[in-house]
């Protein structure tokens, strides 16, 4: 018993390793912000007022498919610009990482995984259509914003800062809201 007392009396006297915590990771700004703007983009790819229902398609058979029939600019476009933030963003995320190869293929791989599961969902949703040249832009957007933010993302991020203090924006906070 007094062997019990000693081991235990210095297990609570040696500090435990500081590993930062869950909550801790997910308060650094940009892993946080990249998490959120990907729930952002998963509403609104499956946002449907209609039920889903099978259509009887294969949910990759969009990948084979040709070239659509309908596309503009402006859709491609905007599927540019809807994935470059979470490019951007995720790159900015792991601060871990000394390799700019990593630093850009990690957030391409999660752009590309994202963009063909939400691009494969969209199967189910009567009104839309699943396309391969969606897949590509989206992707190429994730690929822009992380070369964006492989090369300017700190210093736009500082320019930001210097330009919310010359404005007198106030931080926002939980009492804001």
């Amino acid at each position: 018993m007094w062997r019990i007392m000693i081991t235990d009396t210095l297990a609570h006297t040696t500090p435990p390793a500081e590993r930062p915590s869950l909550r801790q990771r997910l308060r650094r700004r940009p892993l946080a912000l990249s998490l959120a703007y990907l729930g952002i983009i998963l509403y609104a790819s499956l946002y449907s007022n209609h039920a889903w229902r099978d259509n009887g398609l294969g949910l990759f058979d969009f990948m084979a498919g040709n070239w659509p029939r309908y596309w503009t600019w402006q859709d491609a476009l905007f599927n540019i610009l809807a994935y470059l933030p979470l490019g951007f963003l995720l790159t900015l995320s792991p601060q871990h990482r000394r390799s700019p190869w990593a630093r850009m293929l990690i957030p391409v791989l999660i752009g590309f995984t994202l963009s063909a599961t939400v691009e494969a969902l969209q199967t189910l949703i009567p009104g839309r259509v699943s396309s391969l040249l969606d897949l590509f832009f989206n992707t190429l957007g994730t690929l822009c914003g992380a070369a964006l933010s492989l090369f300017y993302g700190p210093t736009l991020l500082v320019s930001a800062g210097h330009l919310r203090h010359r404005l007198g924006a106030r931080r926002l906070s939980a009492e804001t809201g």
